[in-house]
């Protein structure tokens, strides 16, 4: 659940959630990004 919160609440790419789960995969920025937007 609380990677779904910090998912949604990543707002840099207007994408679905299945999606942004696609780029994290894939773009380590990316997830670093998600990661940041909890701070």
């Amino acid at each position: 659940q609380m990677c779904l919160n910090m998912l949604k609440s990543e707002t840099t790419l207007k994408a679905s959630i299945k999606h942004k789960r696609a780029m994290c995969a894939m773009d380590s920025e990316y997830l670093l990004k998600v990661l940041a937007s909890l701070y």
